[in-house]
């Protein structure tokens, strides 16, 4: 099995959460929520110029 990103659209895709920078009162709201809720968070920062 291969593994590619951005994964196929689908049931299967991961839900993506992008804040385009510094997140807002809103997105850290969201991701507080999913994390008490059980969801596993995964941060990947781009550094300028990657």
């Amino acid at each position: 099995m291969s593994w590619h990103w951005p994964p196929a659209p689908g049931p299967r895709c991961p839900p993506l959460v992008c804040t385009s920078g510094w997140p807002n009162s809103a997105a850290i709201q969201l991701l507080r929520m999913l994390a008490d809720h059980g969801a596993a968070l995964h941060y990947r920062r781009r550094t300028p110029g990657a």
